[in-house]
């Protein structure tokens, strides 16, 4: 009876102590809860976090500022300074203070790029959050040289831009209109090696940050070198009595001044000799920096005395250049043509044609038999020597003058060549260039003549810059119990609560 009576307390006992605890397991939740709340509530006491905002320039923007309990005042600061106070009406247009505490920023401008800070006085105290905005606007670029600039050929160029905007831009490099090499691509400095008179034209760098438009800034480089002189062509044929020209052409840069000399000395420019220069790019435009002339020297009523080498010499401030120019009674290049006779197996039929402005006094053919293997110009290891023929000439004036002969006892089957020089009272021609033909078999024709060389001879997109978001969110933010969690945790707690009785009075 004892023991079932100590057995009966204790069974109250547990059972007085297993309600206690249903009762007070809830309590001790909501105390835990309740502490990290205000564990929660002392870290962070703002409903908003940290932001950084992106906007354009003329935008309106709203910092938030929203606290989990009614302040008694909310001041506002950019970079220091006090720009907005709850306590003071008379607060700039600039600003405007919501209910809640946020800071609306009116008509935005890059000068407004920031941090802003947010401070609530409460009954606890002082408690601040930061934020900050960033105006972007459209880049700004500035290049250490502008307008046209000069560089010797050799030489070293080195240019640097200077960039502004937000975000930060980024550089390209942009020369004669074409995209340069990823070696300068997103450098602010550019260095280029002048080695080619090709190279002069603009020179561009390009800022975009995808804000509006790219900047461009740049110059317009002039590769400066010496002349360079060209003989329009290195023979001229006259006779006495005639009017010639002799004609250069000079590239220069900067421009060159031409001087022309007649066997080593100053022509004298007078009625009889006059000299002209025409520019070889009349509607030059900013691609054509360098000058392209034409320099013509007239001779009027030719004489022997004016017969000879000229020189047309180029100078400018880098250098000097010149050409020569040969004025000649004797004949041009003879050349050959193709005969209208057959030729036969040990015969070949040649023809060439002279000009000449006086009588052809006697031609000088020579030919000569290619021994086999030695067809190909590399492989032409003569070990046979020309032979000459004297052709006597016409009395025809000319200037065109046209003569054909037959050679005969050739091999049949066989590979020869010739060339050919013509002599008239101011001399001997330049020898032609070297033909080449080869006679046929027996019953077969000879083929007609090819040439083959002179007688003496035995060349991003740019701006696909990815854009972030104007309120791309830069903070980071802890994470905290919020009340709807709170609330939550509280009702399961008392619902376990009940069952937690209920079972503890079945027992």
């Amino acid at each position: 009876m004892h023991s079932k009576k100590n057995n009966q307390q204790k069974y109250f006992g547990q059972k007085f102590r297993l309600d206690q605890l249903c009762w007070i397991s809830p309590l001790i939740t909501i105390l835990i809860l309740s502490c990290d709340l205000a564990s929660c509530s002392r870290n962070s006491k703002f409903f908003s976090v940290p932001t950084t905002v992106k906007a354009y320039e003329n935008d309106t923007v709203v910092l938030p500022c929203e606290y989990n309990s009614l302040p008694h005042y909310v001041r506002w600061f950019f970079e220091d300074t006090l720009i907005a106070d709850t306590r003071d009406e008379s607060v700039s247009s600039k600003y405007a203070i919501w209910q809640n505490g946020s800071l609306q920023v009116n008509d935005v401008k890059a000068s407004d790029t920031g941090d802003y800070l947010c401070e609530v006085m409460t009954n606890a105290g002082v408690d601040t959050q930061s934020h900050s905005i960033e105006v972007q606007y459209p880049p700004t670029v500035i290049s250490s040289m502008s307008g046209m600039v000069e560089v010797r050929i050799g030489s070293i160029f080195d240019i640097v831009c200077e960039a502004r905007g937000v975000p930060p831009p980024l550089i390209y490099w942009r020369r004669d209109g074409k995209n340069v090499t990823e070696q300068y691509k997103h450098t602010p400095r550019f260095m280029l090696e002048v080695n080619n008179i090709n190279l002069s034209g603009p020179l561009e760098c390009i800022a975009s940050n995808g804000v509006g438009e790219p900047a461009i800034a740049g110059i317009f480089l002039i590769v400066l070198f010496e002349p360079s002189v060209r003989a329009v062509s290195r023979f001229v044929h006259t006779k006495v009595g005639m009017k010639s020209n002799l004609e250069c052409e000079v590239m220069s840069a900067p421009s060159a001044k031409v001087y022309w000399f007649h066997r080593n000395a100053p022509v004298s420019i007078d009625s009889k000799i006059s000299k002209t220069s025409s520019d070889l790019n009349p509607n030059r435009t900013a691609a054509y920096y360098h000058s392209h002339k034409k320099h013509t020297l007239t001779i009027k009523n030719v004489n022997e005395a004016d017969l000879g080498m000229y020189e047309c010499k180029a100078e400018n401030d880098i250098g000097l250049k010149s050409a020569h120019i040969e004025l000649a009674g004797r004949p041009m290049l003879s050349i050959f043509k193709q005969s209208p006779v057959a030729s036969l197996p040990t015969t070949h039929n040649l023809i060439w044609t002279t000009e000449s402005f006086s009588p052809i006094i006697e031609y000088s053919l020579k030919f000569r038999q290619v021994p086999s293997g030695n067809i190909l110009p590399e492989n032409r290891l003569y070990d046979t020597k020309w032979r000459d023929l004297t052709i006597p000439g016409e009395t025809a004036e000319g200037p065109l003058h046209s003569i054909g002969y037959t050679l005969r006892g050739l091999k049949a089957g066989t590979v020869y060549e010739a060339a050919v020089a013509s002599r008239n009272r101011y001399g001997w021609s330049d020898i032609s260039k070297i033909i080449k033909f080869h006679t046929g078999s027996e019953g077969q024709a000879s083929t007609y003549p090819s040439e083959t060389s002179q007688y003496s001879d035995v060349e991003t997109n740019y701006y696909d810059t990815p854009q972030e978001s104007l309120f791309d969110d830069h903070s980071s933010t802890k994470s905290s119990i919020n009340h709807s969690t709170i609330i939550s945790l509280i009702i399961i707690s008392l619902i376990m609560s009940r069952y937690c009785v209920t079972f503890v009075q079945r027992i």
